[in-house]
């Protein structure tokens, strides 16, 4: 789903809540992922209280 919804007359309706706020990690650093969209992720920080979305293509699956 988009956060933009388009109307036929060229004007748009937010379809949910959204910021643009990036967060920066470090290589290794671990986080918890949550809402996938257009390529980004939104991360929370397991080791610091922060949030932000994070490129997918940053990102490694866990195990265990």
């Amino acid at each position: 789903m988009q956060v933009i919804s388009l109307q036929d007359d060229g004007m748009g309706t937010a379809t949910m809540d959204y910021t643009a706020l990036e967060m920066d990690v470090a290589l290794g650093e671990t986080v918890i992922g949550g809402r996938r969209l257009n390529g980004w992720v939104w991360c929370s920080s397991v080791a610091a209280d922060r949030e932000g979305w994070v490129p997918e293509e940053n990102l490694q699956v866990m195990n265990g």
